[in-house]
């Protein structure tokens, strides 16, 4: 929620628009989200990037959103009207981050750029997940420490793979919680 939204604001926010920069937060493990609800309660704009990834998780390919930076967000705040100790004092935040003594902003074009950036990440995979032409070792059943190249999934709990059996290669589906990337 952005406080120059608010009409009782909009003369103030006119005379402050200039003081006002991102800054990068450090947040506690895994309240990114928590923090910039709080931050938004107090009229702080807020921007917590994430990305949505394709993981491996019980055998099954699924979408997740994860944080683009684990354990930080940033706000837009104008630290001469709002005091530091209240920032820091927000559930969710640890600390604005610094260099030193002094606060360091981060430009409205990387905030920009991070936005538009994040908007074309939507279906990134997570590396250990594996792709078509990876090596793999197949770590349990009737196959266990056979080597395979990984081809395509097979459903949401199974992927083809390409073993070498009798000196020609072989298309066997296998769970995926069976196959470990090398």
């Amino acid at each position: 929620m952005d406080r120059c939204s608010d009409p009782q604001a909009k003369e103030f926010c006119l005379s402050s628009v200039q003081l006002e920069n991102w800054f990068l937060l450090k947040v506690k493990a895994r309240q990114e989200q928590r923090a910039v609800d709080n931050l938004e309660l107090q009229l702080v704009e807020a921007y917590f990037p994430k990305i949505t990834v394709t993981k491996i998780s019980r055998g099954k390919r699924t979408a997740a959103s994860e944080a683009l930076f684990p354990g930080y967000i940033f706000a837009r705040f104008n630290p001469q009207l709002i005091a530091l100790t209240t920032i820091q004092s927000t559930r969710g935040v640890s600390a604005v981050v610094r260099f030193g003594n002094h606060l360091s902003s981060v430009p409205d074009q990387l905030i920009d750029e991070i936005k538009q950036r994040c908007g074309e990440m939507v279906a990134q995979i997570d590396a250990s997940a594996p792709q078509s032409g990876d090596k793999v070792v197949i770590t349990d059943g009737s196959l266990k420490g056979l080597d395979a190249l990984y081809q395509l999934e097979d459903g949401e709990q199974r992927a083809f793979v390409l073993i070498d059996l009798l000196g020609k290669q072989q298309r066997v589906s296998v769970e995926n919680i069976h196959l470990q990337k090398q």
